[in-house]
């Protein structure tokens, strides 16, 4: 048997009695919350690693990069890169949607933008942050509408007073597997 134990799940405790029963024990990291040692924030993250690495066989990660900051915080323990998952293309919906999409742009219908993903993050600027800082690349688009899909918690004041910042229209909608994927059918341009 085999338990892969991410930050949320925790306890060392938890890890070492698994291991106890004869299970292996995988630690799963997705972000380097590990690495930043002037950021006081993150220090609850570099100790529940230094307690869990002792009861681990090995640690996922999602790319090298990460990988290899985190081989000095191991001890040897083997990193697996494993990365995200993407989805399977589906070439109906793109034989289908490419050439409407085409044919709009060439009828001079305003350009639709999407932006979507988790909008904040307590650690690291990114998310809404990152779309309020590279907004003048929007500036040359101002007859667009920009889609913005994410998470409410980011909607905050701080959220939306970035947002007021994009120099062209847009709409906000709350994040879904499905919003996500109806904008992305929906739009000319995703990022």
């Amino acid at each position: 048997a085999v338990a892969v134990v991410s930050m949320e799940m925790g306890g060392a405790l938890l890890a070492m009695r698994m291991r106890q029963n004869g299970c292996r024990v995988g630690l799963d990291v997705f972000d380097d919350y590990f690495t930043q040692y002037t950021d006081v924030r993150l220090l609850r993250y570099r100790c529940w690693l230094a307690d869990m690495i002792p009861a681990a066989d090995f640690v996922l990660c999602s790319t090298p990069r990460l990988a290899a900051a985190l081989a000095p915080l191991t001890g040897g323990t083997p990193l697996c890169v494993i990365a995200d998952p993407s989805d399977i293309i589906d070439q109906q919906l793109l034989d289908h949607v490419l050439p409407r999409k085409a044919a709009e742009i060439a009828a001079g219908e305003p350009l639709r933008i999407c932006w979507f993903g988790i909008g904040d993050n307590p650690y690291f600027p990114v998310g809404l942050r990152d779309l309020s800082a590279f907004a003048h690349v929007l500036s040359p688009f101002r007859e667009a509408h920009l889609d913005i899909v994410t998470n409410t918690r980011a909607l905050n004041a701080t959220g939306l007073a970035m947002l007021r910042r994009l120099p062209l229209p847009y709409s906000i909608t709350e994040w879904t597997p499905e919003r996500e994927r109806q904008a992305l059918t929906a739009s000319h341009v995703c990022f």
